[in-house]
């Protein structure tokens, strides 16, 4: 409404008040938001769980979500608390307990702990569906797996 987003329930009722300039539909209980160019997240009662301190976020996924400040990637869990540390350039949403991240200007793989699975050797990565993900490496796709 008038250019602001929020979240009504299914009975018309609002339960995240229409104050933000961006709201993402739930994902893991949590609904990413914009606001004032800062992201955030809110719960479905519409209070602010963590707060918008962020210069980019994704939503969550597998309990973590990736979030940008000062041009560097990491992850936080639902309380806000940085599981893996702002390091990254780039980083994508988990799928099948695997992150695709860049460092260094090649995409490698993080499990939840941070811990990289996959080294940073590939100019492009995808997230994993049942089990494989698409990567580019010297001009040439190829398929990955775990």
């Amino acid at each position: 409404r008038d250019g602001h987003w929020g979240v009504i329930n299914k009975n018309g009722v609002i339960v995240v008040p229409l104050k933000y300039n961006y709201i993402e539909l739930y994902s893991d209980d949590y609904a990413l938001f914009v606001i004032n160019n800062k992201f955030g997240f809110v719960d479905k009662t519409g209070q602010e769980v963590i707060p918008p301190i962020y210069d980019n976020a994704n939503s969550f996924s597998g309990g973590l979500a990736a979030v940008e400040q000062e041009d560097l990637w990491g992850f936080i869990d639902k309380h806000g608390g940085i599981v893996i540390p702002l390091q990254f350039s780039l980083a994508e949403d988990f799928s099948e307990g695997h992150a695709a991240v860049m460092k260094g200007g090649k995409w490698g793989y993080v499990n939840h702990t941070g811990q990289v699975v996959v080294p940073f050797v590939y100019d492009e990565a995808f997230k994993f569906h049942n089990g494989i993900a698409n990567v580019l490496i010297g001009g040439v796709w190829n398929k990955i797996s775990f």
